[in-house]
């Protein structure tokens, strides 16, 4: 059997787990918080499986414990909990080889995961070593947004300074405008005829002095304009091409339309600048030179940096690091100090290249949002104060609906412990009915839990979480066919407790005497709302409830036979405003129950 460590911040719910995991032969080491836990793993390098509570008393809550753990120890972890909210589930899906499990579940449950994980954990998987940097490589070369190519030197007769193409991605080959197959292998004048002469220069010397070198070309058989970056590699070189086909015909066309676009400007009454890759002005238009209060000689050959807020020049300035890169582009809200005093102005800006596709200077284009900027900062601290609002309560009504889980959780275990020493089959069969309640209300606060619905819930859903739990607790899961047909109908948490309730005493008393003497049964239950009425229908085809001397099937009273559970059904639905009919003979019992749907 294995060593396992418990970490529990609960007297009763730790002793009740430690006698159940001790009694199946393990040893257990307790801890009741996360210092203690940490302590006791380095002094146990044995310990083969954690079982962890999430909501721990300190400074390290179950997930955060668990998170040290995995620093030195990879064995399996059990999240045995309460918290079963989405966030917290998404937590703990990060933490490596673990399962979460409800404290709620049966002792059997518990015991059989556990022997699962630690017989998955002692299976030998194979391993599959691989390369991990010649795969990132691959990976790199195939997907770069650049065309790259791999080329080697082969000189012969006809082209003395001739290079053959061993290897390119997917990116050349649309550049090119070829296919792999027609490109790799082949000698380069074949595939591309009009690489220029200085090209074959560079390439020369690149393989000479094993230096790199980057330039710009033209190919005119298939007019492209490339920016080429050559590398020194093994007997060749590398080469990376980007394609700047469209940013020269913009330049061009920005070039010729400079005239027309100086006019535009100056009439214009949103603020156009240019600057050089230093930020110094090369031109302001009149309408900046109006907002700021300054004239064209105070600004021209000066920074704009001096003129931007001071908590805003850093991300000004990391915003403009995106125009040199394509799409050449940046955007960005800054507040200036203009004739006004400090106004938010938004800013677009595009670079401007030479011939070599360099960027020369920086072209903004400029407009006051002050007014719209203030009210949206306003709107947004309302927004951030009402969402720490409900971010407050929400966590407050997590801790609540946990207090109440882990009160129903700490209920149990004193039953369990009771039960413990006693033998008495009656006592045991009333305190499971009582278990089956309280899990019962457990599911419920769940359920209201993980919805983030306190005042209405799906009653279907709720129905069909808590016949499974009552079925696996009395081990009748393998036993029972269970058949459920139930449609989404949203009630009340008051009303759905009842139903609950309802549901919770019918389905027990099937599991505990329905099916005694057979091998196997079926259980139904349906729910389904017709007009203003909601119908719940559970039947089963066991043995029948024994009935009193003269009494009919059909006759049937709940309220004057069995235990508290039989008696508890009838002032439930009464409760509701509904109605309940029972009949029961020895092919099986149906309960046919109708309630008000408001």
């Amino acid at each position: 059997m294995a060593k396992i460590m418990l970490v529990e911040d609960e007297a009763l719910i730790a002793l009740d787990i430690k006698n159940s995991l001790e009694s199946a032969g393990h040893e257990v080491l307790l801890a009741a918080n996360a210092k203690k836990a940490l302590e006791c793993t380095e002094n146990n390098q044995d310990i083969e499986l954690f079982i962890l509570d999430i909501g721990l008393d300190g400074k390290l809550s179950g997930i955060e414990l668990a998170e040290k753990i995995r620093k030195t120890k990879k064995e399996s972890i059990i999240f045995f909990s309460n918290f079963s909210d989405n966030d917290t589930l998404n937590r703990l899906a990060k933490i490596e080889n673990s399962i979460f499990l409800p404290k709620l579940i049966s002792r059997e449950i518990l015991i059989s995961n556990i022997s699962l994980l630690l017989h998955t954990t002692k299976k030998k998987r194979k391993r599959t070593t691989i390369n991990p940097i010649s795969t990132a490589f691959a990976e790199l070369f195939e997907t770069m947004e650049e065309g790259v190519s791999l080329n080697q030197l082969v000189p012969d007769i006809k082209t003395p300074t001739g290079y053959k193409i061993i290897r390119v991605n997917q990116a050349f080959c649309n550049i090119i405008g070829k296919k792999k197959e027609e490109l790799e292998g082949k000698m380069a004048n074949e595939v591309l005829p009009s690489l220029p002469e200085h090209f074959v220069e560079k390439m020369l010397e690149v393989v000479r002095e094993r230096k790199s070198q980057r330039f710009n070309l033209h190919l005119e058989d298939i007019d492209r304009h490339l920016s080429v970056s050559l590398i020194p590699w093994n007997m060749g070189f590398g080469a990376i091409w980007r394609d700047i086909t469209e940013e020269i015909k913009l330049t061009e066309a920005l070039r010729k339309s400079e005239s027309r676009y100086r006019v535009l400007v100056e009439n214009q009454t949103d603020m156009v600048v240019k600057v050089d890759t230093e930020g110094r002005f090369l031109y302001v238009s009149p309408s900046y030179c109006a907002v700021f209060g300054k004239s064209e000689e105070e600004l021209l050959g000066r920074s704009f940096v001096p003129l931007v807020h001071p908590d805003d020049r850093e991300s000004t300035l990391k915003a403009i690091e995106n125009v040199y890169r394509p799409p050449y582009t940046a955007y960005m809200e800054q507040r200036a100090i203009t004739k006004d005093g400090y106004r938010w102005i938004a800013w677009s800006d595009s670079a401007i290249m030479d011939e070599e596709g360099n960027i020369k200077a920086i072209i903004g284009v400029g407009r006051d949002i002050h007014d719209k900027k203030t009210a949206e900062i306003e709107l947004n601290k309302t927004r951030k104060k009402l969402e720490e609002t409900l971010e407050e309560k929400e966590i407050l009504l997590k801790e609540l609906i946990h207090r109440v889980k882990n009160t129903l959780s700490l209920i149990l275990s004193f039953i369990h412990l009771e039960k413990a020493s006693w033998d008495n089959k009656r006592f045991l069969s009333r305190m499971d009915s009582l278990e089956a309640r309280i899990k019962s209300l457990s599911e419920l606060y769940g359920l209201l839990h993980s919805t983030g619905n306190i005042k209405k819930i799906d009653v279907s859903f709720y129905i069909e979480k808590l016949v499974e739990t009552i079925i696996k607790a009395y081990g009748m899961y393998h036993k029972i066919e269970l058949v459920t047909k139930l449609d989404s109908i949203k009630m009340p948490a008051k009303e759905a407790t009842s139903i609950g309730l309802i549901v919770t005493e019918t389905v027990t008393n099937a599991c505990k005497y329905a099916f005694e003497g057979r091998e196997s049964g079926r259980l139904s239950i349906q729910l389904n709302k017709k007009d203003d009425l909601i119908y719940i229908n559970i039947e089963d085809n066991g043995i029948g409830i024994q009935q009193k001397e003269g009494e009919k099937g059909e006759d049937f009273d709940q309220s004057t036979h069995g235990g508290l559970g039989l008696q508890l059904i009838p002032l439930l639905v009464q409760q509701l405003g509904g109605d309940i009919e029972t009949s029961t003979d020895n092919t099986g019992t149906r309960i046919c129950i109708s309630i008000p749907g408001k």
